[in-house]
């Protein structure tokens, strides 16, 4: 049995990692089709029995003979598992990928008529909601920034023209699950075509922020909407061990995603109560959700964390700050907040012991009731009932999915009077997980959740707490659990980037009784009687939000006592290997002293790890270690940020970056969440120079959230610090002016800065015709960074002026019209250019007539949107540039090509 779900769970798990679908189809069809038809030889032929009972003169040659047979259905049996399961996989994801948005419909704007279907979250400045599309049509009017260049773009004309013909309103037929994202009319970016201007420096917000708790009640699940969107196919960044955002809307089966442009603000005068009606029982669900926390809202909100209560109580963490969420990273608390297996087993504890007090009620009045149905049937049946209202209530996520199976299986085997073993309950969990979502396994929270539940059970599941003190009984049920997790997560943990907090056993200790005791009790009474009552008792409120006061506040000072090591970069396989081989040392039953021992071991490997505090954040100094193996080359990383810029050059002891890409505020800052841990996932440990090549959000915004990851040695400029909100004090007293014939080397590599001229008429501006002009050359071969210059500069550069030629330019302002012009690319006659923006941007980078221009002069062009990370290297100065795609390089199947 447990090799068999092995095999199914290794099937599925095969597809996961295959860049392409229709060959894994094909491979599992004849293999299923080859193992099924000798499963049925075998069986017909009655080869599965080991036939040991024949003649005595014969007996050890057939018994030989049988048992080869065996090993041979046995295999074949095996590969008909794995089969099943890759075909599983295979047949839903491409039934998916066929749903999903079609190609030549990508970036148009549609008239949709759907419903809310989704709980609505609260996103930046926005707010996003999953939107269940009935009918969609295209607009005649396919957007203002495409018709108004009609008559000056013909090359846009023809394109818009082959749109229109490969598919009208008529034959367009798209409906299904999208996610949509709704901007207040305080919030806008400025005009499309007004190129001259900066990307995201239009962007305008109101004075005051909006309120954490202000939920538009138009977006109440079940609510029939008429809107106008423009919608995309479902699209992420694509960088080495960064967030996989196209896994995510695959995993959560999201076939287009979009942004609303009409039709919600005037849903109070057109919606009625027939058009909030409900449309599935999932619907309701999200319905009941969406009143009860509308309910939340109306009376918390002269409470301290009312965030918190919604967060534990209905599973929605998207109101918590950015602050609140980095004190949880800090501790090793998030698990206490994200509902997942911890919560639907406290809740599952609360339900077992009312309904072990109910049997004996109805059993003291009731006798006989006790024979009809046993305390254990009905304690477990009441659990199941109980741990799924809770995971509805919770919003049914992925998480809460893998706890509910896991839970299930425990007790069904145990309901059906059959001791299922540590493996086969594990296996069993996994087997269904991976059945119900197929992609499961590129989520984290898999690998850690199935990682600390098998821990606990091969730790845990065969001591005796006989012949014990209560003392070391309670450190058996409560401390020892957390120390095994904290060293069976420790590995997975720092592997992928998050830091660890050595007080972290220590503050789950404390902290998981006090939530499981205290606070999810007192907070689920609270949703139960905002749901039964009209007028709610506030005692319950005020009680919970006291709790969650006295919560956080230990948090803080757990953060504030509390040593922690952040992964500044990414461990050697060896290490990976040795850091593997002591925990599961740890883990496994062997004597005290040498738990001690090894314990002393691990302590010691973490402490001379030198964490990223260690090095000094700014100063001279140049780098003495982390030093790459040749002896001369040049690697240049363009990462892929979505709209803005951050480009990482590497010599052999050196790390420049230049610009860091945007910041949205607490939460979205890209510098934090795509810049950072793609940097680590390159091996850099710190920065010796950052290039800001001007002041604008989506080339300086994300400053602050790399700084606060990797420590920066220089700062580099263009024009005034005073420019450079996201900059702190210290950081604008150490920063150097970028201008023109500025020069250093590093390893071989000779870097020149080109731009801004010493000329300039305002040199402390630092907009886009300030933009600091870099180039690193290495032999021969050399690239270009031209930040946001646009036409006006281009034209400055004198003809015949050798220093601006480069074989590679990293294409200015994103590809704007207003740049790349022919002066300019003649100039640096570049044989590639990388453009590095969004997909469907709502500035149409790059414009076409750039990528005309490109076409014309034989220059090839990569787009960040469609390739990912550009990846170019030169292994010597006489070696020509080497280039790797991550789209290309790391190809999966529900990665956009």
């Amino acid at each position: 049995m447990r090799v068999l779900l092995a095999s199914y769970s290794l099937g599925v798990l095969l597809v996961t990692a295959s860049p392409q679908l229709s060959r894994v189809t094909q491979a599992a069809s004849v293999g299923l089709i080859l193992s099924s038809v000798l499963l049925l030889w075998f069986w017909r032929s009655g080869l599965f029995t080991n036939h040991s009972t024949n003649h005595s003169t014969n007996h050890s040659t057939n018994h030989s003979t049988n048992r080869s047979t065996n090993l041979y259905a046995r295999f074949t049996l095996l590969v008909c598992a794995v089969s099943v399961g890759a075909l599983w996989h295979s047949v839903s994801a491409t039934w998916q990928l066929e749903s999903q948005l079609p190609a030549g419909a990508d970036g148009e704007v549609f008239q949709l008529h759907g419903y809310v279907s989704g709980l609505v979250r609260q996103s930046g400045r926005g707010w996003q909601f999953e939107f269940e599309i009935l009918s969609a049509e295209r607009l005649e009017n396919v957007g203002k920034d495409q018709s108004a260049d009609r008559q000056a773009e013909p090359f846009l004309l023809a394109r818009l023209e082959s749109s229109s013909e490969s598919g009208s309103a008529s034959d367009f037929d798209f409906s299904g699950k999208t996610l949509l994202t709704y901007y207040p009319e305080d919030f806008f970016y400025g005009a499309v075509n007004n190129d001259s201007s900066s990307g995201l420096r239009n962007r305008q917000e109101p004075d005051e922020p909006r309120a954490a708790l202000e939920i538009p009640s138009q977006l109440r699940p079940g609510t029939l909407l008429d809107l106008s969107a423009r919608l995309s196919s479902p699209r992420g960044v694509a960088n080495p061990s960064v967030y996989d955002r196209e896994a995510a809307l695959f995993r959560d089966g999201i076939l287009a995603t979009g942004s609303v442009r009409s039709g919600l603000e005037q849903c109070h005068e057109r919606c009625t109560p027939a058009d909030n009606a409900a449309r599935g029982f999932m619907v309701w669900v999200q319905q009941q959700r969406f009143d009860l926390r509308q309910r939340l809202v109306a009376n918390t909100l002269n409470l301290e964390y009312p965030e918190l209560i919604v967060a534990l109580g209905l599973g929605d963490g998207s109101l918590l700050s950015g602050e609140q969420w980095d004190l949880l990273r800090a501790t090793g608390t998030v698990h206490l907040l994200v509902v997942s297996g911890l919560h639907i087993g406290l809740a599952s504890l609360l339900v077992y012991g009312l309904a072990y007090a109910i049997w004996c009620a109805a059993v003291t009045l009731q006798p006989r009731w006790g024979y009809k149905l046993s305390r254990q049937r009905f304690c477990d049946l009441c659990l199941l009932l109980g741990a799924g209202c809770f995971a509805l209530s919770t919003g049914w996520g992925l998480p809460v999915q893998r706890a509910l199976i896991m839970l299930f299986v425990a007790v069904v085997g145990r309901l059906l009077k059959r001791r299922l073993g540590a493996t086969t309950s594990l296996l069993a969990a996994a087997s269904v997980v991976l059945s119900v979502t197929p992609l499961a396994a590129t989520a984290q929270g898999f690998w850690l959740s199935f990682a600390a539940v098998a821990a606990l059970l091969y730790t845990l599941n065969s001591e005796s707490h006989r012949d014990k003190s209560a003392l070391e009984r309670l450190m058996g049920r409560f401390a020892k659990p957390q120390l095994v997790i904290a060293v069976a997560l420790a590995l997975p943990l720092w592997v992928l980037g998050n830091p660890l907090s050595l007080a972290a056993p220590i503050i789950n200790f404390l902290a998981i009784p006090f939530l499981s005791l205290a606070l999810l009790p007192v907070v689920l009474l609270t949703l139960v009687d905002h749901l039964l009552r009209d007028v709610p008792s506030m005692g319950l409120l005020l009680l919970a939000d006291r709790l969650c006061v006295w919560l956080f506040s230990a948090l803080h000072y757990g953060e504030g006592v509390s040593p922690s090591f952040e992964s500044s970069a990414a461990l050697s396989a060896s290490g990976v290997f040795a850091f593997g081989l002591l925990a599961l040392a740890m883990l496994i039953p062997v004597a005290g002293n040498s738990r001690l021992l090894l314990l002393a071991w691990l302590g010691l490997s973490v402490l001379t790890h030198r964490p990223a505090s260690d090095f000094l954040r700014y100063g001279d100094s140049d780098r003495k270690g982390s030093c790459s193996s040749t002896a001369e080359g040049l690697e240049v990383y363009v990462i892929d940020v979505g709209q803005g810029l951050a480009v990482a050059l590497r010599s052999r002891c050196h790390t420049l970056l230049y610009d860091t890409a945007a910041s949205f505020g607490a939460g979205a800052d890209r510098g934090e969440l795509i810049v950072a841990p793609s940097l680590r996932a390159l091996g850099v440990e710190s920065i010796d120079r950052l290039v800001l090549s001007h002041a604008d959000n989506d080339h300086a915004g994300g400053v602050a959230g790399i700084s606060a990851a990797i420590p920066i040695r220089r700062l580099m400029l263009s024009g005034a610090a005073a420019n450079y909100s996201a900059l702190t004090e210290t950081q604008r007293g150490i920063a150097v002016r970028c201008r023109a014939g500025q020069s250093w080397r590093w390893d071989g590599v000779d870097f020149l800065v080109l731009q801004p001229a010493e000329r300039s008429a305002d040199r402390s501006a630092s907009g886009n015709a300030n933009s600091c002009v870099l180039k690193a050359s290495l032999g021969k071969r050399s690239i270009l960074l031209s930040g946001d210059i646009e036409r006006a500069q281009e034209l400055e550069i004198h003809v015949g002026d050798d220093r601006w030629q480069a074989d590679v330019l990293i294409a200015p302002h994103h590809g704007s019209a207003a740049s790349s012009s022919f002066p300019l690319l003649k100039r640096v006659n570049p044989s590639r250019a990388v453009v590095s923006a969004a997909h469907n941007n709502a500035f149409g980078h790059p414009h076409i007539r750039v990528i005309k221009r490109y076409e014309l002069l034989a220059i090839d062009h990569l787009n960040t949107a469609n390739a990912g990370m550009v990846s170019l290297v030169l292994d010597d100065a006489n070696s020509a540039w080497r280039i790797e795609i991550f789209r290309k390089s790391e190809q999966r199947y529900w990665r956009p090509r």
